[in-house]
């Protein structure tokens, strides 16, 4: 397993987010993905799409090439962050601290930055 996806899969575990675009936690580590599945269960592959991770505390975390396309991250602390090369697809960004970010070829195609504080300091209207 990778480490930096670890270190998010236990961040995710201890603020208990359990399902992914709000459904319920799959029943088997072994369950092939689903929209429906825990969080954590592809989060070593950085597979972390349409995830809860509203309000998450992900400040100087390496999350380089995950995809969180789909994710509800509003409210979440991603200051220093390394989003390089992140699927920010759709994600709702919506007031999380972008400041001091890496966001370097990532997609934010369809991205909900409403309030985000913008890498470098300025909020995105």
């Amino acid at each position: 397993m990778n480490p930096r996806y670890l270190l998010l899969a236990l961040v995710i575990t201890s603020t208990l987010i359990m399902g992914c675009s709000g459904g319920s936690a799959a029943t088997s580590p072994t369950a092939s993905p689903t929209a429906t599945q825990d969080c954590t269960l592809n989060s070593d592959k950085g597979d972390l799409r349409g995830c809860d991770l509203s309000g998450a505390y992900l400040r100087f975390k390496d999350l380089s090439g995950a995809d969180l396309s789909g994710a509800n991250l509003s409210g979440a602390d991603l200051f220093a962050a390394n989003l390089t090369g992140v699927n920010l697809t759709g994600a709702n960004l919506s007031g999380a601290d972008l400041s001091g970010a890496d966001l370097t070829g990532a997609n934010l195609t369809g991205a909900s930055l409403w309030n985000a504080t913008m890498p470098d300091g300025s909020i995105h209207p």
